[in-house]
């Protein structure tokens, strides 16, 4: 049995361009995470084809977000992003 693997981040802060709102489509899956503003998901990147677990990041960094509804830039950490379908 294969075992999972997990990419431990340096220390630091890791910038990810939120996805635009016009490139997102519906009934697909993304990673993101929830705005700790406004409660929206923030679209991060797509997810791969055939995935089906999330991809889980180990470490004392943190993933710099900024959401595409309200604007807010905000610190996650790793282990916030999840996949999520997008309506």
């Amino acid at each position: 049995m294969a075992r999972d693997q997990r990419k431990r981040l340096p220390h630091g802060t890791y910038r990810i361009n939120a996805i635009p709102l016009r490139n997102l489509r519906s009934g697909t899956s993304y990673y993101g995470v929830e705005c700790l503003v406004c409660g929206e998901v923030v679209a991060l990147f797509t997810r791969p084809g055939g995935a089906v677990r999330n991809v889980e990041f180990e470490g004392p960094s943190h993933l710099l977000a900024v959401c595409q509804h309200c604007g807010a830039s905000r610190l996650y950490a790793p282990d916030a992003s999840k996949i999520r379908p997008w309506p």
